[in-house]
């Protein structure tokens, strides 16, 4: 059982990366360009447009979903999927 429960694992982890990547690239776009929309009616001096925020956003909330989705992950690996059928 041990043997595979890692490679599910991966898997699991793999799909929440092509989602959380799908999400971060559609959101930054819509962010940026949502922020040139706006930029005339913020005031101040300094530019918000900032590679480090933009690449740090994204990164953070990658982290964090992949933190919250180690634990569902490595216990539905862990369930055999024919009890998980009968219980139902």
């Amino acid at each position: 059982m041990r043997l595979t429960l890692w490679p599910r694992v991966r898997a699991w982890l793999s799909r929440l990366g092509e989602v959380a990547g799908a999400g971060a690239l559609v959101g930054g776009l819509l962010a940026f360009g949502l922020l040139r929309g706006v930029w005339p009616l913020l005031t101040g001096s300094q530019s918000v447009v900032t590679p480090a925020a933009f690449a740090a956003v994204p990164g953070l909330l990658a982290v964090v979903a992949g933190l919250a989705s180690l634990r569902p992950a490595v216990r539905a690996a862990t369930i055999d999927p024919t009890v998980a059928l009968r219980h139902d």
